[in-house]
């Protein structure tokens, strides 16, 4: 008889530890419910495309995001049927166009805005004109590439476009390890149902984004920061020559001075625009430009790229373009 008494007690102790641990997670979860955004940014990646790369955009996907990790304004983000955020465009360009390719991050994709707002679409609208041709600006950024993983972007699926220049928008962590590292080593993160729990359930995602970001990290057996740069930009340069085009660097944040404290000298036109990333114009609980920030930095870019790579007579076409409001 004593022995059934201490096992219904230790069985009403677990009972009431489990009840214990499902209101703690319960309250967890609700309280990570208001604070964190949707991470929705996952609904748009493609691991392990046809083309090679390790990962890229789901043609045809559209989320609607709150957030990697501190809830925002809902924005719409969209991949276009061919695998790029903005207008789709033909890979051939018309003769009358100057066309622009805009690589790198979530910064170049415009994680935290609508379409409009991107930099992409303000630098297209803002230059207008290069010269006498018509300014096409293609959006190739992908959210959380490296610097490597950035040139497999230009490489194996933006140089299908004909182009007269890309732009690389770089950032301090551009040199952390390829987001792709813990994909490969553990494959049940793109399966359906950790997707699946990472969408419906806001403490494994929280769990999710903290092994992601460690993960990234650089190993000790990586090459040294200033060697994966020289590869990187080598790489980047070479496929510019031929692809018949230009290549330029807009630096949001040095990636060289974060990992070795030695500043970073392209071997190419160059634009130090890092003064933005710590200005107003951002999105407070998601660390990317807002709008107007964009547009500031298109307009930047618009003068330089005017300045540096823009060739011929300038039409009144051209003027009364830039000088749109």
């Amino acid at each position: 008889m004593t022995g059934i008494r201490a096992t219904a007690a230790r069985l009403r102790n677990v009972r009431g530890i489990v009840v214990l641990l499902v209101s703690v997670l319960l309250l967890i979860e609700i309280a990570l419910h208001a604070l964190l955004g949707n991470y929705g940014i996952t609904h748009l990646y493609e691991y392990g495309p046809s083309d090679g790369r390790c990962v890229g955009l789901r043609r045809g996907a559209e989320t609607d995001y709150t957030g990697w990790l501190f809830r925002i304004s809902p924005v719409h983000l969209a991949v276009n049927e061919d695998g790029y955020r903005g207008p789709r465009r033909p890979p051939a360009e018309a003769g009358d166009t100057y066309r622009i390719l805009l690589l790198g991050d979530s910064y170049a994709f415009g994680q935290a805005v609508n379409e409009p707002d991107t930099i992409s679409a303000q630098l297209e609208g803002i230059l207008g004109y290069c010269g006498n041709r018509r300014v096409e600006v293609l959006n190739f950024g992908i959210p959380g590439l490296n610097m490597e993983e950035v040139l497999d972007q230009y490489r194996r699926f933006a140089s299908r476009w004909t182009h007269d220049l890309a732009l690389y928008i770089a950032f301090k962590n551009d040199l952390d390890g390829p987001m792709c590292r813990a994909h490969r080593s553990y494959r049940i993160l793109d399966s359906g149902a950790l997707q699946s729990l990472n969408q419906h359930l806001y403490l494994t995602r929280f769990l999710y984004i903290v092994f992601m970001i460690s993960a990234a990290e650089r190993e000790p057996s990586d090459p040294s920061a200033r060697e994966r740069l020289r590869v990187a930009q080598d790489g980047m340069v070479e496929q510019a020559r031929r692809s018949g085009a230009k290549l330029g660097i807009v630096v949001l944040g040095d990636p060289l001075l974060k990992q070795s404290g030695q500043a970073w000298h392209p071997v190419v036109p160059t634009l130090d625009v890092s003064y933005l990333v710590d200005s107003a114009h951002v999105v407070r609980g998601d660390f990317h430009l807002d709008g107007v920030g964009n547009r500031i930095l298109a307009t930047e870019v618009a003068s330089w790229v005017r300045a540096n790579f823009c060739r011929g007579p300038i039409s009144l076409r051209e003027v009364m373009a830039s000088e749109k409001p």
